[in-house]
């Protein structure tokens, strides 16, 4: 497979939908219950009155189907600072170096908006790809695995 192409979107209605499936079948993969599944799934999808406050990056393939998708948006109370609100690997494709490509460009394109730091609020499964890349844990948030990497650091 060639690598996939990252790059910034604003998603139309279809897009957004298809984009929400990906979200959703990503999600039904982690080690959570199906009752927190449930629960947890529609703060992790998008409307369209999200797109004028969050930043989508997609991966796609050479066909133009989406592998994965990232988001950022600001951080209340910590200029400076952005949020990966998720990050999202469709199951068939994982293990192929697409989250890695995607938080790349997620930090590339925080740094891009003038942000210093970039945080992530990981699921526990999700930790160690995180550490793995530079994040440090915060333990001073209130969030489990709350994480942090200071952009322009290794």
């Amino acid at each position: 497979m060639r690598d996939p192409t990252v790059a910034l979107e604003r998603p139309d209605a279809e897009t957004l939908a298809a984009l929400n499936r990906l979200i959703e079948r990503s999600l039904w993969t982690w080690a959570l219950s199906d009752r927190v599944k449930r629960a947890a799934l529609p703060g992790y999808q998008y409307g369209s009155e999200d797109l004028a406050d969050t930043a989508f990056l997609a991966a796609r393939d050479a066909g133009g189907a989406a592998l994965g998708v990232a988001t950022l948006h600001a951080l209340d109370g910590a200029p400076g600072a952005l949020m990966l609100h998720g990050l999202f690997v469709d199951p068939p494709a994982r293990r192929r170096g697409i989250g890695a490509a995607l938080l790349a460009a997620a930090e590339a394109e925080a740094a891009r908006r003038g942000a210093g730091l970039l945080v992530v609020r990981a699921q526990r499964d999700a930790a160690d790809f995180f550490r793995a890349r530079g994040y440090r844990d915060d333990p001073a948030a209130a969030y489990p695995h709350t994480m942090t990497k200071a952009l322009g650091a290794d």
